[in-house]
């Protein structure tokens, strides 16, 4: 057993996407969630930039007594997890590597589309996974940058999201993809929308999201390292950079907050 608490990081909401799933599979836990969100996107930013960020959040985590951490956030697992693990010894996850295995579980014809930040396409990270578990594999990226935006914004109506959703689809017009991967961590958020975009087009499309299969590899290490958590009251310290009052109203759009112990509070890292 092992009460301390799971650090969860992203460059604003969209990790709570993944939290979410971790709240439902692993009870009994505390957690820390960071969202970087005087500094998102993450998308535009240098490799040295997100890279940094994802260390100074590290950090953080470590100052806290974490007994393991999620990098919630494609674009910064890309950049950032590769030197987070050299520095740190915690256990670090990330969203990356367990998306592209759970896409090749899903896709019959071995065509899968990725939507991410640009700088997780500009990475070639997804690629080389691709390449290091299948050689016959065809991939079509695309970046959503206004999609990322759409989404931290917290306006999610239909009239506001489903406009950018399909600018985005209607580029993998003569791609016959059978498996879509939510390369940010922002668009779970919206997959129903993606559903019902796609049903209306008849379109037979697996949709991948990381959260899952991330919390189900998290899961297994607690228990194979007798790490799980025993907490009678679950609670979850949540960080933003700033934008409080804008995050804590996505964050009770997307979590039922009343069943666990909550705070929020603003910290810039450096």
């Amino acid at each position: 057993m092992d009460n301390r608490s799971i650090g969860f990081f992203d460059s604003g909401v969209g990790g709570l996407s993944v939290l979410k799933v971790s709240l439902g599979e692993i009870p009994r836990e505390s957690y820390i969630y960071y969202g970087d969100t005087l500094r998102m996107p993450y998308g535009v930013k240098s490799k040295e930039d997100i890279e940094r960020y994802t260390c100074q959040a590290m950090e953080f985590f470590r100052s806290k007594n974490v007994k393991m951490a999620v990098i919630a956030c494609n674009t910064a697992t890309c950049y950032g997890i590769k030197k987070a693990r050299e520095l740190f010894d915690f256990p670090i996850f990330g969203v990356v590597e367990p998306a592209v295995k759970e896409s090749l579980h899903k896709s019959k014809s071995k065509k899968v589309a990725l939507l991410a930040t640009e700088g997780t396409v500009n990475s070639g990270v997804y690629d080389k996974f691709f390449e290091s578990y299948s050689s016959n594999i065809y991939i079509k990226e695309i970046g959503c940058p206004d999609l990322v935006l759409a989404i931290e914004n917290g306006d999610l109506r239909d009239e506001v999201i489903v406009p950018v959703i399909n600018k985005y689809l209607d580029k993998f017009e003569d791609f016959e993809y059978d498996a879509l991967i939510l390369g940010c961590t922002h668009f779970p958020i919206v997959e129903n929308t993606f559903k019902r975009i796609l049903a209306k087009f008849d379109r037979k499309v697996q949709l991948v999201d990381p959260a899952e299969i991330t919390i189900n590899e998290l899961k297994e290490y607690l228990e194979n390292h007798d790490m799980l958590g025993d907490h009678d009251e679950e609670s979850i310290d949540f960080y933003v950079s700033s934008h409080k009052e804008k995050f804590k109203s996505t964050l009770e759009k997307l979590i039922s907050v009343n069943d666990y112990k909550i705070s929020l509070s603003e910290k810039v890292l450096d």
